[in-house]
């Protein structure tokens, strides 16, 4: 069946994530420094900690466990600072810095432009909440480029779970197996499609590997084995001449 449309994840397969990331939590760092006296180890053994509690509160399959504002109101209960006073502000202080260093590099801007030169649909699937995305999304500059946006929090549930995809396939007016997906995360972006029935595509072009080490991700062999397109760097989906023609082996 002819593609007729390509699903985008959005963080660390349009930009680097992780360095965003961690530039945000160096700038909370300074500020919970400046407040509490905290050390840097303990703070971000105690920030995990929250995290881990948030996600075990709410469950994982919440587009709400992603929220700063949540996990620093655990952290700050947790070491018997005012929630009510420091929570939004550090929040606010993560997201501000994060999307100061947001950079959309020009070979994703090329991609994303040949995609809707060939007539493809261009769609973004993404877990977290719908105001952050949107965010970013327009702090890159691609809203130009992309026809939906798909968010867990709209679908009521993480990827790769089938109701974020039934979502995508109904924005999309295709059927699925006319969906290409492509992502950063093995079983999320690319073995759930899979299984859903679409293509997919393992984009390593900002080094998931660092994501996944990062956030205490654990991908096994048997799941790597299972994915057939892969590419490196969008680069290499070019040909000679300019011209889009695969993403990772698949032939558009």
């Amino acid at each position: 069946m002819e593609i007729g449309t390509i699903i985008f994840d959005l963080d660390h397969t349009l930009y680097n994530f992780m360095d965003c990331h961690e530039k945000a939590n160096e700038a909370v760092f300074e500020y919970a420094h400046a407040h509490f006296g905290i050390e840097e180890a303990d703070f971000h053994e105690k920030v995990v900690e929250a995290m881990r509690r948030t996600e075990e509160k709410i469950g994982v399959m919440n587009a709400s466990t992603h929220s700063r504002t949540l996990r620093y109101q655990t952290f700050l209960e947790d070491i018997g600072a005012s929630a009510i006073e420091h929570a939004y502000p550090m929040s606010q202080r993560y997201w501000n810095t994060f999307y100061t260093y947001m950079e959309l590099l020009p070979i994703v801007s090329k991609t994303l432009a040949a995609i809707k030169k060939r007539g493809c649909k261009l769609l973004i699937a993404t877990d977290m909440t719908c105001d952050v995305q949107l965010e970013k999304i327009r702090v890159l500059g691609i809203g130009e480029y992309i026809d939906f946006l798909v968010t867990s929090e709209e679908a009521g549930a993480e990827k790769p779970d089938p109701r974020i995809l039934d979502l995508c396939v109904q924005k999309a007016g295709v059927p699925k197996e006319a969906c290409v997906f492509v992502g950063d995360h093995p079983k999320k972006d690319v073995v759930g499609p899979m299984e859903y029935g679409m293509s997919a595509v393992w984009c390593r072009h900002f080094d998931p590997e660092r994501f996944m080490k990062g956030f205490g991700i654990v991908v096994d062999e048997e799941t790597r084995q299972r994915i057939r397109y892969r590419f490196d760097n969008f680069e290499s989906c070019f040909n000679e001449v300019g011209e889009l023609v695969e993403l990772g082996g698949l032939i558009l």
